[in-house]
């Protein structure tokens, strides 16, 4: 799994992972480096959101994922 972080938006920071170039997830959460604080829930984790990626972000995805030769680990 290849990951890498697509720009901090605000306060947010989206972090994208892909499984070979054909599949891609987003997730943002609250960026430490505005206050050294991270969101967790009552568990202890992570605070996490799905982000829905544009038509230029899955290939920009994709792009990385060739680049660096990420192979499809689920075939």
């Amino acid at each position: 799994m290849q990951s890498y972080q697509l720009g901090v938006y605000t306060v947010y920071t989206v972090q994208v992972y892909t499984v070979g170039p054909d599949y891609a997830h987003a997730e943002a959460r609250k960026s430490p480096a505005l206050d050294g604080k991270v969101e967790r829930n009552k568990d202890g984790k992570e605070i996490r959101y799905p982000v829905l990626l544009s038509a230029k972000e899955k290939l920009i995805a994709r792009t990385v994922c060739l680049a660096f030769k990420v192979l499809d680990v689920l075939h």
